[in-house]
């Protein structure tokens, strides 16, 4: 029996990609939302030295507003669609739709930024055919796999999986868990190193901050680890524990941390804003996880059968993730290669840390083959093929040493850095290969057989 009888939940998914994309909109929202903010005093403190001088206004603050609305309505047509696909609402459009629409706002989004780079920066083809790919890689990745045979075959309204979706929410908390642990270990260790160069009082801010943010992440943790090892479908509870307090927790940092922006800066918006945005990012996961499991409670009123384990284990979570890995990897690789002598660096940048990826202008080169092997290992746990654990360990053992390997120079260095350098450093590398590490894991379980046990446990 065996692997055999494991297949995709009844909802094949969509409610982890409905958490992977409200989570994405809800945090990306606030965060690119004050970035932009803050372009737009750059450029407007420039067109008003231009001036000054005799110069005029170049448009650049205009064309810099309009992204910032579009890029807002973007994650926020992104949210809605997230919670679409696992808040089943009569009232609401088809599941699916959801999708079609934030394809559609990312389409008019990704316009505008053309628009914009050749308008005012007389971009050349290249760079805008990147920036494109860029922009349009995660959308277009979306809509594609839900457009596949199995998807539509849900219906409308996808039902609800046989755990509530409760073990892809596992999955989650475990990997979100687990980087952020490791971000609240760096805050700590940064604010420890930097007990002489700032003040008594900022000092025990960020200190304090950095230990809340830690006990949170703990608790984020153990409640995923816990309920990932096939307790997840009876961890509502936990999860609601989670996330009261993990909003109680990220909602007294950010308004602190705001305040302390806005006193540090003599209460400036433009700074201010971008403490609001990280307070909102820091209540946006628990605020998710609190919302979908009650959610999944009261769907639960008019349920007929018990919940039982899901027949992936939660496997399809970690497909969506490494989804957005693989469309991340290859957008970056494609962009920075068309990129390559079309744009400046610092416009380059811009773009890219406004798409929320990593800049890198000029990518290895087995960035590529990596990144297809994970667009390969996805769709291989989405399908909960029994290839799955073959192609997805395969990647996560490639991308092991080639991060160890590509890495090991500048880790050599690190070890002569200050305390806040090797934190930095280690954390990064951590978090560079957690998805591959946690690949290696969870493909690698017990398998599940249909009546929701672990393959070879007793029934009793």
């Amino acid at each position: 029996m065996g692997a055999r009888t494991e297949r995709p939940p009844a909802d094949q998914g969509l409610s982890s990609l409905g958490l992977v994309m409200t989570l994405t909109g809800s945090v990306m929202a606030p965060l690119v939302g004050a970035t932009l903010l803050a372009q737009i005093k750059i450029s407007a403190d420039r067109a008003e030295a231009m001036s000054r001088y005799g110069g005029g206004d170049d448009g650049q603050t205009f064309w810099l507003s309009l992204i910032l609305i579009a890029s807002v309505v973007r994650s926020l047509v992104h949210r809605m669609a997230g919670m679409r696909l696992w808040r089943d609402a009569a009232s609401e459009p088809p599941a699916l739709a959801g999708i079609d629409a934030y394809v559609a706002a990312a389409a008019a989004h990704s316009a505008l930024w053309i628009a914009f780079l050749k308008v005012k920066n007389h971009a050349p083809v290249g760079a805008l055919l990147g920036t494109a790919v860029l922009l349009m890689a995660w959308p277009l990745a979306v809509f594609a796999v839900t457009r596949l045979r199995r998807f539509r075959a849900v219906g409308a309204r996808p039902p609800a999986p046989e755990d509530n979706g409760f073990e892809g929410l596992a999955v989650l908390m475990t990997i979100f868990g687990f980087v952020g642990l490791l971000a609240s270990l760096v805050l700590v260790v940064l604010a420890t190193s930097a007990r002489q160069a700032i003040s008594t009082a900022s000092y025990a801010l960020l200190l304090a901050s950095g230990a809340a943010l830690l006990v949170r992440s703990i608790v984020h943790v153990s409640v995923g680890a816990r309920a990932i090892r096939g307790a997840a479908v009876n961890s509502g509870s936990d999860f609601l524990r989670y996330g009261n307090v993990g909003i109680a927790i990220g909602a007294v940092v950010g308004v602190v941390l705001t305040v302390w922006l806005g006193v540090d800066s003599s209460f400036d918006p433009f700074v201010m804003a971008i403490g609001v945005g990280v307070t909102i990012a820091l209540v946006a996961w628990p605020a998710i996880v609190r919302r979908f499991v009650t959610w999944r409670h009261l769907a639960d009123a008019s349920a007929t059968s018990p919940r039982r384990r899901s027949p992936d284990a939660g496997i399809t979570a970690l497909g969506w993730l490494l989804l957005a890995g693989a469309a991340a990897t290859l957008s970056t690789y494609v962009a920075s290669t068309l990129w390559e002598g079309s744009l400046a660096p610092r416009t380059s940048r811009m773009v890219m840390q406004l798409a929320g990826m990593p800049f890198d202008h000029q990518p290895a080169w087995w960035v590529l083959p990596l990144g297809l092997v994970e667009l390969w290992a996805a769709l291989e746990l989405l399908a909960v093929s029994p290839r799955r654990r073959l192609v997805a360990s395969a990647w996560a053992a490639a991308t092991t040493i080639v991060t160890a390997v590509a890495t090991a120079p500048d880790l050599r260095l690190l070890l002569d850095a200050p305390v806040e350098a090797r934190a930095t450093g280690y954390a990064a590398f951590l978090i560079a290969l957690s998805p591959a590490l946690v690949t290696l894991l969870l493909v690698n379980r017990q398998p599940v057989s249909p009546d929701g046990l672990p393959v070879g446990k007793p029934r009793v």
